[in-house]
């Protein structure tokens, strides 16, 4: 039998079993005491059918979720380092396999520069790929687990985020994943352009100094000197409408 997430849900909500007792009977009608909260948060007790739907309602969230299904907390790692792995060489057996989870991974690793780096952990002392290993399926091992860690921080350290996977089936597990990738990737490349267009920023306007100190030296004419000026300036890009 899966544990109620009755007291994680509590938990969350801020509230003691007496509370909560009191939330669900003045602000939901539902007429649950604090003894058989605890008898349910200890595992001493089942909820019925009726009263687990009931109940799911009024704390907003599914009978699923509530009733333990799904995944767990203590599994949400290893089944995060088993989705990378096996998505990301699932294009070795299957090259053309149109595979959302695995495009993203890959995608991310491509922005980074790492996109073949997964394999050198299967290659042997000559750099060619160790048969043995390839026709286990690309095995997961320490050094392959931390390299996944390492590159997706963000799946493996946001707290907010293993939350949002806790009693997720597969596929919600998928999408929550790629959606999550995606997300770096675009945050990423729009703090890679901000920095490249400030630097760029810097750069003209130290050009435009240095043509103006010059200028005020005689070494350049106010002409030369409208010139550069006109030329860093156009180095701005500029939005198209």
């Amino acid at each position: 039998m899966k544990n109620l997430r009755l007291k994680y849900i509590r938990s969350k909500m801020g509230f003691t079993q007496k509370e909560l007792a009191n939330y669900l009977q003045e602000a939901k009608h539902l007429k649950i005491s604090r003894g058989t909260i605890a008898k349910y948060e200890s595992g001493v007790n089942f909820p019925s059918k009726r009263t687990l739907k009931a109940l799911s309602k009024a704390l907003e969230v599914s009978e699923d979720f509530l009733a333990g299904n799904g995944l767990q907390t203590e599994d949400i790692e290893d089944t995060l380092l088993n989705l990378l792995q096996k998505n990301f060489f699932i294009s070795y057996s299957y090259s053309n396999s149109n595979n959302s989870t695995h495009n993203a991974i890959h995608h991310y690793l491509e922005y980074l520069e790492k996109e073949n780096e997964p394999y050198n952990f299967y290659k042997d002392s000559n750099g060619d790929l160790n048969t043995v290993l390839v026709n286990t399926k690309f095995p997961r091992y320490k050094e392959i687990d931390n390299f996944w860690k390492n590159n997706f921080k963000f799946l493996f350290e946001d707290r907010k985020f293993k939350e949002t996977l806790i009693g997720s089936n597969k596929t919600e597990l998928k999408e929550e994943v790629i959606q999550r990738i995606n997300e770096e990737v675009n945050k990423d490349i729009k703090n890679h352009n901000v920095t490249t267009f400030i630097n760029l920023i810097d750069e003209i306007s130290h050009n435009i100094k240095q043509a103006a100190i010059k200028e005020s030296k005689n070494k350049i004419s106010k002409k030369e000197l409208s010139d550069i000026i006109n030329i860093q300036i156009e180095r701005i890009p500029r939005n198209e409408k």
